[in-house]
């Protein structure tokens, strides 16, 4: 072989003159075009350049395609027994949803206007009454016109609007004013609650949005408490995660469910990150502890990941692995209106740096991914940036922002699509996020899909996740808190949560309704415990109480009304009472089923002091005053014995009555109610015990120093 020839057949080291050599050489290895610019993207953006260089730089033409050669094989073929040999998850992403009413399309509109009003990319310039320049959202009703006027870099200027551009029609004309739906009116009402916050109003409030007909209950899982046992034997799930909150939940829980596998003590796992196109399209892609970035540690044998001699000429393929899930698939979706004309959302690959010019006339630059947007009758589509910025989109044009938004967007579509078309009852596939906009529009197109939303949302703040759609019937875990739905179909959303909270984090699920009893050791400790120490004999009776059994909460409200009118109570379970009164007024309405019943409602038993002095009454809907005493409807045996024993666990009076009424309106049981108690016993101990090591102070401004009771979350005594 001649001097030229060797040196032809060996790589350059720099990264220019290496990625045009490796693009010719992945087109050998595989005719799978996604694969292709998959694994070229992989090579020349994903990967740094310091890795691509070490493990294909100096190295001949034959050893660099056999290591192509093991990374096609890697992302494109599904499980097999042994699992480094196929990482491949899914299906293509590629989906229809059909906005049959212009309802729909109008619901998704507000979504959009949310999502971009929470990301502050459809702000322009305005004079307030104090002569200062400010930054205001634009109007609901401009937004889904055809032209809105956006702030740029300095002024403001008229750009056609997102909903224009992404269906070619305005939603709201001069001869066809903005109508309001129910869907949006609920979704004001929750961000006005929450005192103007969208994301805290949408979070706290899925349930009452969407209701039993998309959500059958919701999961409160401490991640303390779940590990190899979260599904059954032989599952798994496969989360895409979109964003991390300051504690990493979302990871931090998948990672809680690893374990070694017996048979060949390799290190696996329940529940999987997998990784998409639209997960590579997306800015906020380098920002996850397990990104696809880390992950090319062990991808591309880095020093340290695969104990590899970037000078060995006789590389060990099968050393290279990954620790995620992936698909490679590049996204294709249509968008059909209500007049059957369909909007097409896909995405292209540039592995060579071009200039070109879009429908706006803007000059295009750059290489990898990036969005289309294909309207029926447009001649040309759009071609958007992808990774866009927040920075960025604030000040560019309505493509830019539109990119902005796809960001996540194209991330739901994704994994609804994988959940539409699953054939494997043993996979689970989910979206993994923090971000509440992003949910509520997940939650929405699934139900557009007629898909299941799988979600786990992680809550921060309780270092926790909130779990919903079908994949909560394959969780084995036992004994997490579960709230139902069933009664919440037309519930009317939640009030303005109150200003004041807790200090103590560590109370916020019980305080926010959310019946997790596991949120420290101590109370897991008595959890596992509870069914041996309930199956004992109490009272005088000696009667064996079941065991514990999760938590049903439904319907629960967290503000509590301090200051409670005197009325009557219309509670329909127990109208049979007084239904001699006559009533002199016209009489009100009789609460229907998703109202309160015992539970932050004037007309609970929580709520009517003078008709409430035992905490035992039940009422009908009459509103003429109660002539006789009610009848106590509870096992009164049961309740001194409830009573007696919250007593010795010295739980504080406001609490303790709260439970008592909450066990006579029949909210919660016996079990639940000392369940709940015993967790109140364990904070109160891990509080003092906190205190006594003086990583927390008893005193301080506005603490008044001393021991600190909690609200209760039943109502006022």
């Amino acid at each position: 072989m001649s001097t030229t020839q060797r040196r032809n057949n060996v790589l350059p080291k720099t990264k220019v003159d290496l990625i045009s050599k490796l693009v010719t050489l992945v087109q050998e290895v595989t005719e799978d075009t996604d694969l292709r610019h998959f694994l070229i993207s992989l090579y020349d953006e994903t990967a740094n350049d310091k890795y691509t260089g070490e493990l294909f730089g100096g190295k001949s033409v034959d050893i660099a395609k056999k290591i192509i050669a093991r990374h096609a094989q890697m992302y494109s073929r599904p499980y097999s027994q042994n699992a480094s040999k196929g990482f491949f998850r899914g299906g293509p992403p590629s989906m229809e949803f059909d906005f049959k009413t212009e309802e729909d399309l109008l619901n998704f509109a507000f979504l959009m206007y949310l999502d971009m009003k929470h990301d502050e990319t459809i702000s322009r310039i305005v004079v307030d009454s104090n002569g200062k320049r400010v930054l205001k959202p634009v109007s609901f009703e401009e937004f889904c016109g055809e032209k809105m006027v956006v702030k740029t870099k300095v002024n403001n200027t008229s750009y056609e609007s997102p909903v224009y551009m992404l269906f070619g029609r305005a939603l709201v004309t001069k001869n066809k004013p903005l109508v309001k739906t129910p869907f949006i009116k609920k979704n004001e009402a929750v961000i006005e609650g929450a005192g103007g916050k969208a994301e805290t109003g949408v979070k706290q409030n899925f349930m009452n949005i969407y209701g039993s007909s998309l959500l059958t209950r919701e999961v409160d899982a401490d991640k303390t408490r779940i590990g190899s046992n979260f599904l059954p034997d032989g599952h798994n799930g496969f989360i895409s995660v979109d964003q991390e909150d300051k504690t990493a939940t979302i990871t931090r829980f998948i990672d809680n469910t690893k374990y070694t596998r017996q048979s060949n003590k390799a290190r696996v796992a329940v529940l999987y990150p997998i990784v998409s196109v639209a997960n590579l399209m997306d800015p906020g892609k380098k920002m996850l502890i397990e990104s696809a970035k880390e992950d090319t540690k062990y991808s591309m044998l880095a020093q340290g990941f695969g104990n590899v001699n970037p000078s060995n000429k006789n590389i060990n393929t099968d050393a290279i692995i990954s620790r995620l899930a992936w698909n490679y698939k590049k996204p294709s979706f249509i968008l059909r209106q209500p007049n059957r004309t369909r909007t097409y959302l896909g995405a292209y690959y540039t592995p060579k740096s071009v200039q070109s010019f879009n429908n706006q006339g803007k000059k295009v630059k750059g290489k990898g991914y990036a969005y289309i947007v294909k309207r029926q009758g447009l001649s040309e589509p759009y071609r958007l940036d992808s990774n866009m910025s927040k920075e960025k989109a604030k000040s560019g044009t309505t493509g830019d922002r539109l990119a902005k938004f796809f960001g996540d967007f194209y991330q739901a579509l994704t994994v609804i699509s994988y959940i539409k078309y699953n054939k494997n009852e043993k996979y689970h596939f989910a979206l993994g996020t923090g971000d509440a906009m992003l949910a509520n529009i997940f939650m929405f197109m699934s139900s557009i899909g007629g898909t299941s939303p799988n979600i786990l949302f992680a809550m921060s703040v309780q270092e926790k996740l909130k779990i919903y759609g079908k994949i909560t019937n394959s969780i084995k875990v036992k004994n997490l808190a579960v709230r139902s739905v069933t009664r919440m179909t037309n519930a009317s959303p939640s009030p303005k949560r109150p200003q004041t909270r807790p200090q103590n984090s560590r109370l916020n699920s019980i305080l926010e309704g959310s019946g997790n009893s596991a949120n420290t050791a101590n109370s897991r400790k008595s959890t596992t415990s509870s069914g041996s120490k309930n199956g004992k004999k109490n009272g005088k009776n000696g009667v064996a109480a079941p065991k514990a059994t999760p938590i049903q909460v439904v319907n629960e409200v967290n503000q509590i009304n301090r200051k409670r009118k005197r009325v009557n109570n219309n509670n329909n379970n127990n109208n049979n009472n007084n239904n001699k009164n006559k009533n002199k007024n016209k009489s009100p309405p009789v609460r229907g089923p998703n109202a309160q019943s015992g539970v932050g409602s004037k007309n609970s038993i929580a709520g009517n002091k003078k008709n409430n002095l035992n905490n035992n009454a039940s009422f009908s809907g009459n509103s003429q005053p109660i002539a006789k005493k009610p009848k106590i409807n509870v096992n009164v045996a049961q309740r001194n014995r409830l009573l007696k024993n919250l007593k010795n666990k010295n739980i504080p009076n406001i609490t303790r009555n709260g439970m008592m009424k909450a066990f006579n309106n029949k909210k919660l049981s016996y079990n639940a109610i000392m369940q709940m108690a015993r967790e109140e016993e364990n904070i109160r101990a891990e509080v003092a015990t906190f205190r006594r090591k003086k990583t927390l102070r008893s005193g301080g401004p506005n603490r008044g120093g001393g021991s600190r009771t909690r609200a209760s979350p039943y109502g006022k005594p």
